[in-house]
């Protein structure tokens, strides 16, 4: 069985000045009667706002710490521990937020004020859904466009017909 507890005293700092773009991670392991056989390795996830920036690590049992450097300045990232044992990986800490490359006074302001409407619009825009979404709905309109154009050439077609018998009749 896999450890049915989190790392605990998971603490995230960032390594160097404000402009480092490294982060140290250290945690403590689960609780012994958590871990369910012997610890072989913790996994870091460092997710941060968008696919492109989240950074993975393993390291050995015996590490309780560990650098990440490279992150992307001014993301959000969220970084989760797990340890992990023959049978899989166990639970998951509780995400610590973390944002490179602004001290700490930003954070705060940063995590008590909502995002611009503008951030928020273009956050739900990059959605690859919103995408998905515009493009059935042009589908959808040009698709009726053409019926509707289709149908008024007909119905004129057939008018012009009728108008030319009734010249000829007269």
């Amino acid at each position: 069985m896999s450890p049915s507890a989190p790392p605990q005293q998971v603490t995230v700092l960032t390594v160097g000045n404000q402009n480092s773009t490294s982060i140290s991670i250290s945690w403590d392991p689960p609780p012994p009667d958590h871990q369910n056989g012997i610890i072989q390795e913790y996994k870091i996830w460092c997710l941060g706002n968008e696919t492109r920036f989240h950074v993975n690590k393993t390291v050995d049992a015996a590490i309780r710490s560990v650098v990440v450097a490279g992150l992307q300045a001014g993301v959000l990232y969220r970084v989760e521990v797990a340890a992990s044992t023959s049978a899989g990986v166990g639970v998951k800490s509780e995400p610590q937020p973390i944002i490179i490359g602004k001290d700490f006074r930003d954070v705060i302001m940063s995590g008590n004020r909502n995002n611009s409407i503008t951030e928020q619009i273009t956050d739900v825009v990059k959605q690859p859904a919103f995408i998905a979404g515009i493009g059935g709905a042009c589908w959808v309109i040009l698709m009726g466009f053409s019926i509707w154009l289709y149908w008024r050439r007909k119905k004129r077609k057939g008018l012009s017909n009728y108008a030319g018998e009734t010249h000829l009749s007269c």
